[in-house]
């Protein structure tokens, strides 16, 4: 129950944060973000939807974490629609993703004990596993193609600098995904990946401003 009202509390600080943005906004963007993100945090583990308990839990935080957030940062300074922050969001948000989907090998017994239906138990680790190499590639690659076809600058290619730690991910994540401690390493990694990327890419779009 504290928990609970903690939880509330923070919605309705957030809800005040967010009318205030909306207000001096055009458009209700926020506010229409604002809605679906507090739905989607609220009904992550609440019924009658428990999107946590879902294959759709790595999907929603993803979006949550990534897209809305990105996309809402960018209108409240820009105050206009575009798809490139759009773009920018999405290997973020896969990264957000691929963090809780490699938590969710070492929980697997206690998941599925209580009921949930992640993602992970519906492939079994097996298959898994693969999943996660998959998108941990796509990051790569989205960010690799939109800087060649010019949606992302050209200083966007300094992610490449982070490549150690992804092969230390995947490598660690395919050896070890049915051993507990010995797959924390690549959890780890995986988490050093989203922060790595995020403040590299970030990086690239303050060096394409100065450098032209």
């Amino acid at each position: 129950s504290q928990i609970f009202f903690a939880g509330i509390i923070c919605f309705i600080l957030t809800a005040i944060i967010g009318l205030y943005l909306n207000y001096k906004t055009s458009g209700n963007i926020i506010l229409i973000i604002g809605i679906i993100g507090v739905f989607l945090g609220y009904f992550y583990t609440a019924s009658p939807l428990r999107i946590g308990y879902t294959p759709l839990g790595e999907l929603i935080t993803g979006l949550g974490c990534g897209p809305l957030i990105i996309y809402g940062t960018y209108y409240v300074q820009a105050q206009k629609l575009s798809w490139h922050p759009l773009a920018a969001s999405i290997p973020i948000g896969v990264l957000v993703g691929l963090i809780l989907f490699i938590n969710e090998f070492p929980d697997y017994e206690a998941d599925r004990i209580i009921g949930k239906r992640t993602l992970v138990i519906v492939l079994g680790k097996k298959k898994a596993v693969k999943v996660y190499e998959f998108f941990m590639g796509l990051v790569y690659v989205w960010i690799i193609l939109g800087a060649l076809i010019g949606i992302f600058p050209y200083w966007s290619l300094i992610i490449l600098i982070s490549l150690p730690l992804y092969f230390k991910a995947v490598k660690v994540a395919k050896l070890n995904y049915d051993k507990v401690p010995e797959l924390l390493p690549a959890n780890s990694a995986t988490i050093g990946l989203h922060m790595t990327i995020g403040l590299l890419l970030s990086t690239s779009y303050v060096l394409d401003k100065l450098t032209k």
